[in-house]
């Protein structure tokens, strides 16, 4: 019995450290990069990505909105600093 509780555990622990680090599942609520992506779908983002590299121009990305903290924004990349 504690065997399968240790596992079960482990399991869970390590499904939330997943999502907290690498995927993360999003919604798409807005009409706002339709036609790319549709209201109402839903998606795995890559979070690791951008440990590694920027982002580029061009790139989906989600970030946390400025306004309400507890929503997420999805858009594209279009400008970035210093490049023309």
């Amino acid at each position: 019995m504690k065997r399968w509780l240790f596992l079960i555990s482990l399991g869970v622990v390590g499904g939330l450290l997943l999502r907290w680090l690498l995927f993360e599942g999003i919604y798409v609520a807005t009409p706002s990069m339709e036609p790319t992506l549709p209201v109402g779908a839903h998606y795995f983002v890559d979070k690791a990505s951008h440990y590694f590299k920027p982002p580029q121009r061009g790139e989906i990305i989600v970030f946390p909105s400025p306004v309400a903290k507890d929503k997420d924004l999805i858009k594209r990349v279009v400008g970035l600093p210093g490049k023309l």
